[in-house]
């Protein structure tokens, strides 16, 4: 398991049920999921954790076969066997350009009359991340 969120330690925990032995790879030296997950995670005696530590492939042809891995502070490196990787680390979303191209529009999200739902449902996800108003009509380009 890889990552140090929420979701990693459930899933570490999940797999801990089922696996004989379960890694808990992380970068950094301190987990940021929440402390009761990290609690329960620390009592599993299947959970071996490797913190600061990031994965820098995953081996194996046709099936995971290992990982090498890299120590954060010295580099260090070493593979490890194992026979399957999940990862669970988190994503910011990519909305620079979008929130640049709105900012050009002065803080309003223009809708076509004509667009689908679907643009519609855009639309609105757009104008709650930037905190506007949708606008009906249409924008000529």
């Amino acid at each position: 398991m890889v990552g140090g969120g929420d979701v990693a330690l459930e899933d570490a925990i999940f797999l801990a049920r089922v696996c004989r032995q379960v890694y808990l790879i992380h970068r950094r030296g301190e987990f940021r999921g929440a402390k009761s997950l990290q609690e329960k995670v620390f009592s599993l005696p299947n959970v071996k954790l490797l913190k600061n530590t990031v994965v820098t492939s995953i081996e194996g042809e046709d099936a995971v076969t290992g990982v090498k891995l890299q120590a954060v502070g010295s580099g260090r490196e070493e593979s490890l066997s194992l026979d399957g990787v999940f990862i669970a680390v988190g994503a910011a979303p990519e909305t620079e350009a979008v929130v640049l191209e709105a900012e050009a529009l002065h803080h309003r999200v223009y809708v076509n009359q004509v667009e689908t739902t679907a643009s519609l449902a855009a639309a609105r996800a757009l104008a709650e991340l930037l905190d506007c108003p949708v606008l009906a009509g249409s924008l000529r380009r």
